[in-house]
């Protein structure tokens, strides 16, 4: 029990002595321990109903973010396309970024929503980026360029990313092996980005930069497919370089 540090009357936790009128130490250092305790327990409270009612599940997560995201687009567009109206009477400008964020949209649906539904999943991640090509080729007034470059190059790089998946999906070891075959899908890109685009501009193809890119990776993918299978398994690494 604390004392009065003057007079030594027992005193408790009042503020100040009643007989000498001393100030009790003790008391302020009570109040704070007490409103420590209390500050404790309303933040222990607040924690828990916050964690037992705002816990989403991943499924509930993903819908939540596209709402977000759908709601952000929607409001983007409308402003967009109502300042373009005021200002010229027609949609001009406006249409490059409202085609932007409608591909951004139609990405985000399908990997936020589409999750259980594999076939439709493929078929929007696979037809979204061609049509975003096709949409700024008709709004640019050049759909030949989309239809004869961006479409098709478009198709090719998601054919090149998906084998790419497929093959890191099947290897039994990962290491090497993944650099070796993202080289060579970034040779056959270059290659066929110069067919294209010597086609479309010449009407004729004649290779030149991909030619030395892909003289210059395809070696390389090779050493590294050579070193994943045959050295690395058979071998020791790190006692053969005594690293």
């Amino acid at each position: 029990m604390p004392y009065c540090p003057d007079c030594g009357v027992e005193i408790g936790h009042v503020g100040a002595c009643p007989l000498c009128g001393a100030k009790n130490p003790n008391a302020a250092s009570a109040k704070e321990a007490g409103g420590k305790e209390k500050d404790k327990l309303a933040t222990s409270y607040f924690l828990e109903g916050a964690s037992s009612d705002e816990s989403f599940t991943p499924l509930e997560q993903k819908k939540i973010t596209w709402e977000v995201i759908s709601i952000a687009c929607a409001i983007a567009i409308g402003a967009l396309g109502a300042i373009n109206l005021l200002l010229e009477n027609r949609f001009s400008w406006s249409l490059y970024p409202i085609s932007t964020l409608t591909f951004a949209w139609m990405i985000s649906t399908a990997f936020l929503m589409l999750d259980r539904q594999h076939l439709l999943r493929d078929l929007l991640l696979a037809f979204a980026a061609p049509l975003y090509f096709l949409a700024l080729g008709a709004i640019a007034g050049n759909p030949a360029w989309a239809l004869d470059v961006a479409v098709p190059l478009a198709f090719f790089i998601e054919a090149v990313v998906r084998a790419f998946v497929y093959l890191a999906a099947k290897a039994r070891r990962k290491g090497l092996n993944l650099i070796a075959h993202g080289l060579t899908g970034v040779a056959l890109i270059c290659v066929v980005t110069e067919l294209l685009l010597d086609y479309y501009f010449t009407g004729r193809i004649q290779l030149g930069w991909s030619a030395i890119v892909s003289i210059s990776l395809i070696p390389v993918a090779g050493f590294l497919l050579y070193l994943h299978y045959r050295v690395a398994k058979a071998t020791n690494l790190h006692r053969l370089f005594r690293l």
